[in-house]
């Protein structure tokens, strides 16, 4: 499990950009842990990541 600080520094993005991209549904939700806790699965993040990473491949080709 990835706490925000994690993986603001993965992903390179925001703190604001992340929970817009959260709200669009353009990024997987954080999962509750507690009342003031939040995490997102590693998995869930690599898998966002090579998405976006085909998704560019795919638009160059």
């Amino acid at each position: 499990m990835l706490r925000l600080p994690e993986i603001l520094e993965r992903t390179g993005l925001s703190r604001s950009q992340i929970y817009e991209m959260i709200a669009a549904g353009d990024f997987p939700p954080l999962i509750k842990l507690g009342r003031r806790a939040a995490a997102l699965p590693e998995a869930w993040l690599n898998c966002f990541v090579e998405e976006k990473a085909r998704r560019a491949l795919e638009r160059t080709n």
